[in-house]
């Protein structure tokens, strides 16, 4: 049976702390429905509301061996972890319905690919509103999600470890949460529409990513959580769209060798706000 690879998500994602209890597989897999894609399966539940259909993997209802075993694998303990063998995952390119059993699919549960490594991109519909955490963590060879418009926030840890190295976000997005893109090794370009409605940027939403160079920050930014850019080694350019400086909790850790480009008229501004004065002048240039 090919199954989604969420059971990675415990021993590889390594995003938040995370367990598996005990449950019954009966309960499990009541509702599902299967849709042949290629060599490959996907499994929609039914939406809470039942107006809709969910990718979905309810884990609390199932032990991490068993759903190791339904995917083909075997588990063995190692030193210092759990070894993970033989598993069926989904390869190349996915396209995701935007319908099943004629329900649009409206959403993408927490873990759903998490820890995929030979996974290559996705494709998500319009009908999607909601990706749930860490859903395409540790994926190690994806290169791109084309995400909808209509979803409202990245959530966290949706892109942590090596995961997408390309990725725009659509206007409709107002946040991106807390380690959304921690130390995603690929990542080497995000970019965000002239229309972006982004608001909010929680803490370490991109700490580590090290392949970064560059950033465009819309100018709809009003907040930038702590640590947002720490360890972002590579990350020497920022174009800040915003002539009003984006509230910083703590300390956003721009690297001092940064250029910050702003909009013109707007130094002063930054050189009298909390945490943007703490920055070199010369290293902000108007455009």
């Amino acid at each position: 049976m090919h199954l989604l690879t969420i059971v990675f998500a415990i021993a590889l994602a390594g995003c938040s702390k995370d367990s598996v209890e005990e449950g019954d597989y009966g309960s499990w897999t009541q509702g599902l429905v299967t849709v042949e894609v290629g060599d490959n399966t996907l499994f929609f539940m039914p939406a809470a509301d039942g107006q809709g259909m969910m990718l979905t993997f309810d884990r609390t209802q199932m032990t991490f061996e068993r759903l190791v075993q339904m995917n083909g694998g075997t588990v063995t303990a190692e030193d210092g972890g759990t070894g993970i063998a033989g598993l069926l995952t989904y390869q190349g390119d996915v396209n995701i319905p935007s319908s099943v059993s004629g329900k649009p699919v409206t959403a993408i549960d927490q873990y759903a690919f998490s820890g995929n490594l030979h996974l290559l991109s996705v494709t998500i519909p319009g009908t999607v509103r909601e990706i749930g955490p860490e859903s395409f963590a540790q994926c190690a060879k994806l290169t791109t999600v084309n995400l909808p418009e209509g979803i409202t926030e990245i959530k966290a840890g949706t892109f942590c470890g090596k995961s997408v190295s390309t990725i725009a976000i659509p206007n409709s997005v107002k946040s991106i949460g807390r380690f959304a893109f921690l130390k995603n090794t690929q990542l080497t370009s995000i970019t965000f529409g002239v229309d972006s409605q982004l608001q909010t940027i929680e803490a370490s939403a991109f700490s580590g990513c090290t392949a970064l160079t560059e950033l465009t920050l819309p100018a709809s930014v009003k907040a930038i959580g702590n640590q947002c850019f720490s360890s972002c080694s590579k990350l020497k350019t920022y174009h800040i769209k915003s002539a009003t400086p984006p509230t910083v909790t703590g300390d956003a850790a721009i690297l001092s060798s940064a250029t910050i480009y702003i909009p013109s008229g707007s130094k002063n501004a930054y050189l009298n706000a909390e945490y943007w004065r703490t920055i070199d002048i010369s290293k902000y240039i108007e455009e």
